[in-house]
């Protein structure tokens, strides 16, 4: 007796298995993605959230420090130890100055000197002299303190006036570029020339002129 064949049953099954293995392959590799897909979109909308002015504020605080520290060692390098008693705070550009300088031409001088840091934009000088009090100086204490540091201001401005005409006759229109500021016989010198020659000569014209004691650069050429 001849039995049946089973081909045709065996082909059928053969054809639905790799049917059935696709759609679940399919299925697996959907649900796969999906949770990728859900962390993927949660660490996109996580780093969308994240507050730049985080990173802008320690930035800003940054800057601060780098300018306070260059406007302390400026003040170091040009006032020696009469900078030690100066506090300098730094925010956005501003530098305030507090504390306490031995001599007049000090405090004057600590402004001047913190103007020229590259950075600093404005600045406010706190800074009192040493023993200073509210009814003033003791040297002064026969003269009102209004009056004697008005004569101060005036030999000040006289002083720079002479030094101011005595750069017009050595480098011209050169000394334009030049702002000077006295204090007590302390002469400071600012601004941009376009070479050394006449940076050179300015200095020396300052210190031939009468009154000043001593020459701050703060000249760039």
């Amino acid at each position: 007796m001849t039995h049946p064949t089973s081909q045709p049953l065996s082909a059928d099954r053969g054809f639905r298995l790799p049917l059935t293995l696709c759609i679940l392959a399919l299925l697996v590799s959907a649900a796969a993605c999906a949770p990728g897909s859900d962390r993927t979109a949660a660490a996109d909308e996580t780093r969308n959230d994240r507050p730049e002015a985080v990173i802008t504020t320690a930035g800003d605080h940054i800057d601060d420090a780098i300018l306070h520290f260059e406007a302390k060692a400026r003040l170091l390098d040009e006032l020696g130890w009469a900078a030690i008693g100066i506090d300098v705070d730094s925010m956005d550009g501003r530098i305030v100055l507090t504390g306490e300088v031995p001599v007049r031409a000090d405090r004057e001088l600590a402004e001047e000197i913190v103007y020229s840091v590259e950075g600093v934009e404005r600045v406010e000088n706190r800074l009192a002299l040493e023993g200073e009090s509210t009814a003033g100086a003791p040297a002064t204490a026969s003269v009102p303190p209004r009056v004697a540091e008005a004569e101060h201001e005036v030999r000040d401005a006289l002083l720079e006036a002479r030094l101011k005409a005595r750069l017009l006759e050595e480098i011209g229109r050169h000394a334009l570029d030049i702002e000077v500021e006295a204090a007590d016989g302390v002469v400071t010198l600012r601004g941009e020339l376009d070479n050394e020659v006449h940076e050179q000569i300015a200095l020396e014209a300052a210190s031939r002129t009468e009154g000043v004691k001593r020459v701050i650069n703060l000249l760039r050429a």
